[in-house]
């Protein structure tokens, strides 16, 4: 299930329950790759998205578990998890 969506342009990033990461580039949403495969596999297998920021290349995702950020720098090729201090779940990120 997709919980969040953010578009620039004619890009865009979703994110979902399981891990769920989509990537649509340069076309409006029309056709969108799933990053999942890139993803670390513990996010893979326990983590909900609850809220996505997208701006080029850079994409953060947030959610449950709430003491970790999801992030990538080179538009989902490469992930890192950034710890938050705090265990509770996230719903939004700017």
């Amino acid at each position: 299930t997709i919980t969040a969506l953010a578009m620039k342009g004619g890009d865009g990033a979703a994110v979902g329950q399981g891990g769920l990461v989509l990537l649509a580039r340069g076309t409006g949403g029309g056709k969108w790759d799933v990053l999942g495969r890139h993803l670390p596999l513990e996010v893979r297998a326990s983590w909900d998205l609850h809220a996505v920021s997208f701006d080029g290349k850079c994409i953060r995702a947030v959610g449950r578990p709430g003491s970790a950020v999801l992030a990538s720098d080179d538009a989902g090729k490469t992930w890192n998890v950034q710890h938050t201090g705090q265990p509770l779940p996230l719903h939004g990120v700017h």
